[in-house]
């Protein structure tokens, strides 16, 4: 693939909770672009703020790609600050001396 249109179409990432709620995005930098996003198992919830007219004609309306971004950012940020879990564990021998 040529180098300009690496720059013009930067990969997409994946980021699924199950198999029918995900979220296909891109990132350049601090900014996430949600490139097609489910709005599976949603209908339940009351809509937030209603549809333009404009988005009518969309697939997905306006606050799921708001939610699925809020999410991919709380994500995103939690797996640039995850470190090992460590815990001290101690351990006695048979006359109950114990060992750390």
């Amino acid at each position: 693939m040529p180098a300009r249109a690496q720059e013009a179409f930067p990969p997409a990432v994946g980021y699924a909770i199950s198999a029918k709620r995900y979220a296909l995005y891109s990132q350049i930098g601090n900014e996430l672009r949600i490139e097609k996003a489910s709005g599976h198992g949603l209908g339940y919830l009351f809509l937030p703020k209603e549809r333009k007219r404009e988005e009518e004609d969309e697939e997905t309306p306006e606050w799921v790609l708001e939610a699925w971004e809020f999410l991919l950012r709380k994500a995103l940020i939690k797996a640039a600050f995850k470190r090992p879990e460590m815990a001290r564990l101690t351990d006695h021998d048979a006359n109950g001396r114990y060992y750390a």
